[in-house]
C-alpha cells in the first residue's frame, strides 16, 4: 500500500523480495506432512548452529588478537560475519538455544549446544540476550522447585509459602546488582541511585526510549497503512517489531500480522502437550517476538525466513500427527 503514495521506492525491492523469500519458506515447510521432519529439522539446525557460533567465537578471537581488549561498542562494531552483527546474531542464536533445550535430543547432544551458544552470547555481550537467559533460566528453576514443593503433602501450605521467600529476595538482589553492573559495563554514564526510572531504562534500552518516540511520530504520519519497508540512510530502527510493524504497515498491516499468528496458535496449540518437537519450535517463536520487543528481529532478511519456516514446519508436524491418528483410528 505505502508504494502507492511513497514517492522514494527504490530501497523497498529487497526488502519486499525478503517478504516472498519468507512466504515460500513458509510454504515449502508446509508441504513436508507426509513425513517425520523433526529429526531432519533437528541435524540441520543443529549444523547451522554449530556453524555460526564456531564463526563468531573465531571472529572474536581474531579481533582481541590484533586490537587486544576494546571496549564493548568498539569490540561490537568489529564483531561481524556474514548473517550481520553484534545482538543480530544474538537474535538468531537465542531462539536456537531455546530451541534445543527444549527439543527431543540426546542429553550429550543438547549439552554441547547449549554451552557452545551460551559461549557465543557471552562473547557477543548482548545485554538483551542475557538478560532473557537469565530470566528464563530464573523462571526454570523456580518452576521445578514449586513443583516439588508442591507435590509434597507432609509440608504445611504457608511453610511452602515462606520458603519461597529466600528464592524471592536472592532474585531481588540479582536484579539490582545486574542493572547495576549493566549500567557500568556498557558506560551508558548512569548512576543507578542518582537516576529516574525513566533514565534508567532508557540507559538500559541504549536510548531506545527516545529511538520509540521519533518512531510513533513517524507513525502517525501513515496511522492506517504505515509508512513502507524502506528506512532513510542511517535512520535507526526501532528495536521493537511492534512499533516497527505499525510504523511500517500501520493498523491494517498489523492486525493481519496478528491474526496471522492467532490462526497458526490456534492451529498447534492442541499439540503443544503432545508433541516436543512442536513445542519447541512454539517456544522459538516465543523467545523471537520476545527478544524483538527491545532488539532488532523480525522484518530482517534471516530471521524472517527463520519464523516463517518454522511456523511452518510446525503446521507441517501438525497435519503429519493428524494424519497418522486419523489411519490408525480408520474402521477396517
Amino acid at each position: 500500500m505505502p508504494l502507492l503514495y511513497i514517492e522514494n521506492v527504490e530501497n523497498y525491492w529487497g526488502n519486499y523480495l525478503a517478504v516472498i523469500a519468507s512466504f515460500v519458506g513458509y510454504f515449502i515447510a508446509t508441504q513436508t506432512h507426509k513425513i517425520e521432519i523433526s529429526r531432519i529439522i533437528n541435524k540441520i539446525a543443529s549444523l547451522y548452529f554449530i556453524v555460526l557460533c564456531i564463526q563468531v567465537v573465531y571472529t572474536y578471537i581474531q579481533i582481541i588478537t590484533k586490537y587486544g581488549k576494546l571496549d564493548v561498542g568498539i569490540l561490537k562494531y568489529y564483531l561481524v560475519v556474514p548473517v550481520g552483527s553484534s545482538n543480530y546474531i544474538a537474535a538468531i542464536i537465542l531462539p536456537f538455544l531455546v530451541f534445543f533445550y527444549m527439543s527431543n535430543i540426546s542429553t550429550f547432544h543438547k549439552y554441547i549446544l547449549i554451552g557452545l551458544g551460551l559461549l557465543t552470547l557471552v562473547v557477543i555481550q548482548s545485554k538483551n540476550a542475557i538478560i532473557i537467559v537469565i530470566v528464563l533460566a530464573a523462571f526454570s528453576v523456580i518452576k521445578k522447585y514449586l513443583g516439588s514443593i508442591r507435590n509434597r503433602s507432609n509440608i504445611n501450605k504457608h511453610l511452602k509459602i515462606i520458603s519461597f521467600l529466600p528464592i524471592f529476595i536472592f532474585l531481588l538482589i540479582v536484579s539490582y546488582l545486574g542493572t547495576e553492573f549493566f549500567l557500568n559495563k556498557w558506560y551508558m554514564g548512569m548512576d543507578l541511585n542518582n537516576s529516574s526510572i525513566y533514565e534508567i531504562i532508557n540507559a538500559l534500552s541504549s536510548n531506545r526510549l527516545e529511538v520509540y518516540s521519533n518512531e510513533f511520530i513517524r507513525w502517525n504520519q501513515h496511522l492506517f497503512f504505515g509508512n513502507g519497508l524502506s528506512y532513510s540512510l542511517g535512520q535507526m530502527r526501532s528495536h521493537n517489531w511492534i512499533i516497527d510493524l505499525l510504523v511500517q504497515s500501520g493498523i491494517f498491516g498489523f492486525l493481519i500480522f496478528i491474526l496471522a499468528i492467532f490462526i497458526w496458535l490456534k492451529s498447534i496449540v492442541g499439540y503443544l502437550s503432545k508433541d516436543n518437537f512442536i513445542k519447541s519450535i512454539f517456544s522459538l517463536v516465543l523467545v523471537i517476538l520476545i527478544q524483538g520487543l527491545g532488539e532488532v528481529t523480525l522484518f530482517t532478511n534471516t530471521i524472517d525466513i527463520l519464523f516463517w519456516f518454522m511456523l511452518g514446519t510446525s503446521v507441517s508436524q501438525k497435519n503429519y500427527l493428524k494424519r497418522n491418528s486419523e489411519v490408525v483410528h480408520e474402521p477396517k
